[in-house]
């Protein structure tokens, strides 16, 4: 209807319209039944139709970029002419397949264009929904202009995925672009931000992006501040706090035009020239590469760390020397202690648990049945006092309560609500560090029996790597059933309305609007209460066995640590042939096994170069707060280096758990196999760097002199992307479009 919202069923019938115009050409007159429109409709065929019956995935294969997306375009635009069948109503998703280095982006990075959670499409938004909850990072983009004035950061798509995000965790891995820097009236800009009127058209949009970038951010923190207000939390959390715990978004101020022209993409003599920037730096179009590549980075050099432990702890076995004195026999008491370790934490991880999140589950249940009932009272009011229309309300009904509004977020939105902050101090904070609190403890019990039983070095270095190897591994566990456990919020919601839903969709005849309504208003008014109480039940359960499943994961650690020295003692203890085999096996492989360590050696300082950047290109895209850089007094005591008492630039852990800055430390391990802290012999002198605070450590002090110039911004991510690159080339580009 013009004027109006286009409604679903309007998109449905111009997607008819679309495949079959053949149909519709003549006459719009309804078909007296389904059926006859089905008939009707199968009888043509066009050559959407046929190719669409052949065919329900199409390849385009072209090492031309430009060739390739001419032979794609027709699929997914509009035909030329009118009543031409058209096939893009079909199309489902299109996936782009080229090589890394021409795309300029890490190759295990897959970037997915989707429209808003809130998109008019139900099962467009929906597909997005599911996205969201796979993806490793979000990046959100919006016109500069919106994005400056109009919220965009804290009213960010939806209050449920600034919710959902924080709960998840993954609110440190957001990243705002902010497009279009290019456009802009001077006389406007210099009025807005009371500019001197000598100011050149390159320093106001300068200008305009910092501050931009400061409100984006700000904003941010203030949409984070809200939910912490609905969660009714007595202290709201700073600026501050929220950048030391690493959760302060990426923010880039991009000008795609100008960088086409700039980089030759364009051609300035038929485009003209660039409308702001002089540099290509100054679009930030490579800040914004390196961003996304750091992404792909971290998770492959993850992997590759894996892997390089793995052949670590293989050559050293192959390294180990023979005993010929005799080996003390395995000690039971070993895993006894190693046990009541495990066993104390995980009381304080369940009490944790139980006293800070069950809690918080149970106050929010009751005054969440009331706003549930209130949100949902609205809706079944008659349609002429602003009730939803009988037939959207039907509707809803027979999808079990997702249509165009979900009732059952619309009810579950308020326990989640009184959870959300609690539910991320706890799930995402206080939990992973009484993990690695354990695993700490449980390093030192052993290094500790080691020592006063006099037992050999190499099974307790061969327990601590699996320590090493599974803490990580127990972690992403946790991480993971706790984002799916607090999507069953939602769908406990659902099951427990279900009943009333398919009640209401029953209703037929006179007086329907108001019976199908009075009985979902009966069931979230009157059994509100109960089907909450029910569902905050459930969730109890759901964290239950959320922290079963994790005791069982550390108690599986802890008997795989007793299995492993018990093995490892035992087989040194060997005598015989054995031993010979042994021997010989070593002999065999001792130049093999130097060589792979000191290859080892090699690989892990490029990898700590290729962190470090990584680390770099992450920090470099979060806005600094304005003014002059921080005091030493200002700049937490945890980030000197004990050794140097200088703030730390490479920070490193020992193998006893203690962090310094890296070139101190391994000036003073050549002469020592000491801790400078404690004085106790470490049992290697292997240093892990610590990712986590060296950004925090960025964050805070901002770097030490300018940035690299655009140029070699340029060739840093060239030789980047030739590290990750395999030597042959890459498959031609291509593009499949499923149906």
């Amino acid at each position: 209807v013009r004027g109006k919202e286009e409604t679903p069923a309007d998109v449905a019938f111009a997607t008819l319209v679309a495949v079959y115009p053949e149909a519709f050409m003549y006459t719009r007159d309804p078909w007296p039944s389904v059926a006859a429109a089905m008939r009707e409709l199968f009888r043509i065929r066009n050559q959407v139709t046929t190719k669409h019956a052949a065919d329900k995935v199409l390849k385009f294969e072209n090492a031309d970029g430009e060739t390739l997306a001419q032979e794609v375009v027709d699929y997914i635009d509009s035909p030329e002419r009118d009543w031409q069948p058209a096939f893009f109503p079909l199309v489902k998703k299109v996936r782009i397949i080229c090589p890394a280095a021409a795309a300029h982006v890490h190759p295990h990075v897959v970037l997915v264009d989707a429209p808003g959670v809130q998109d008019a499409n139900a099962a467009r938004g929906n597909v997005v929904k599911k996205l969201l909850e796979d993806a490793q990072s979000v990046v959100i983009v919006s016109n500069i202009k919106r994005a400056a004035t109009e919220r965009v950061a804290q009213e960010m798509l939806s209050e449920r995925f600034r919710r959902q995000l924080l709960m998840d965790g993954h609110y440190g891995r957001l990243a705002f672009v902010a497009s279009c820097t290019d456009e802009l009236t001077l006389s406007e800009l210099k009025r807005n931000l009371k500019l001197k009127r000598n100011v050149s058209k390159e320093e106001a949009a300068a200008l305009r992006n910092a501050s931009a970038k400061d409100k984006i951010t700000s904003d941010c923190f203030a949409g984070l501040r809200r939910i912490e207000i609905q969660s009714e939390q007595q202290r709201q959390t700073t600026d501050e706090e929220f950048r030391r715990r690493g959760i302060a978004p990426a923010v880039f101020t991009t000008s795609a035009r100008d960088y086409q022209k700039l980089s030759g993409l364009l051609e300035m003599a038929v485009d003209g020239p660039p409308q702001v920037w002089s540099t290509l730096r100054d679009t930030e179009i490579p800040d914004f590469r390196r961003w996304i590549h750091a992404q792909g980075q971290k998770a492959q050099l993850d992997a590759l760390q894996k892997a390089e432990d793995l052949l670590t702890s293989a050559c050293r076995k192959l390294q180990e020397q023979g005993h010929l004195e005799t080996v003390p026999s395995w000690d039971p008491s070993i895993f006894g202690a190693l046990k009541k370790i495990k066993e104390s934490q995980a009381e304080i991880m369940r009490t944790l648990l139980t006293q800070k999140l069950m809690s918080a589950v149970g106050v929010g249940q009751t005054t969440a049945a009331e706003e549930g009932a209130r949100n949902m009272s609205v809706r079944c009011e008659p349609q002429g006092r602003g009730g939803l229309n009988w037939s959207t309300f039907k509707a809803t009904c027979r999808r079990e309560g997702e249509w165009r509004e979900d009732f059952n977020e619309l009810l579950a939105d308020p326990l989640n609500r009184r959870i959300a902050v609690e539910w991320d101090r706890v799930l995402n904070q206080l939990l992973p560090d009484h993990v690695d609190t354990l695993l700490s403890r449980i390093v030192q019990e052993m290094w500790k029996l080691q020592s006063q039983l006099s037992l050999p070095l190499q099974p307790f270095q061969d327990a601590e790597e699996l320590v090493k190897r599974h803490g990580p591994k127990i972690k992403s566990n946790l991480q993971r059933q706790q984002m799916e456990v607090s999507r069953k919020i939602k769908e406990t919601i659902k099951q427990l309305m279900t009943p009333s839903y398919r009640e209401a969709a029953a209703v037929s005849g006179t007086g329907t609007d108001v019976k199908q309504k009075s009985i979902v208003r009966d069931q979230v008014t009157i059994r509100g209460v109960v089907m909450f109480r029910k569902a905050s039940d459930f969730l109890d359960g759901e964290l239950d066995n959320l922290m079963r499943c994790l005791e069982q994961g550390l108690e599986a650690l802890v008997e795989s640590l007793a299995s492993l020295l018990k093995s490892s003692m035992q087989r040194m203890a060997a005598v015989g042939l054995e031993r010979q085999a042994l021997r010989e096996l070593q002999q065999a492989c001792s130049a093999a096994v130097s060589e792979a360590l000191l290859k080892s050696e090699e690989r892990q300082r490029r990898r700590n170069a290729l962190d470090y950047s990584a680390a770099e290109a992450e920090v470099a895209g979060k806005p600094q707060p304005t003014g002059n850089s921080p005091s030493k007094e200002a700049i937490p005591n945890e980030y000197f280096c004990p050794i140097s008492q200088e703030v730390m630039l490479d920070p490193v852990t020992t193998s006893d758990g203690h962090t310094y800055d890296r070139k101190s430390i391994e000036e003073w391990l050549r002469s020592n196999n000491t801790s400078p802290n404690t004085g106790l012999t470490l049992s290697s002198k292997t240093l892990i760097p610590n990712h986590n605070l060296r950004k925090l450590i960025q964050e805070q002090v901002q770097g030490a002199g300018s940035q690299a110039p655009q140029d070699s911004l340029e060739l840093e991510l060239e030789a980047l992307m030739s590290n990750m690159e395999p030597s042959a080339g890459g498959p031609p580009e291509g593009a499949d479009l499923d149906h």
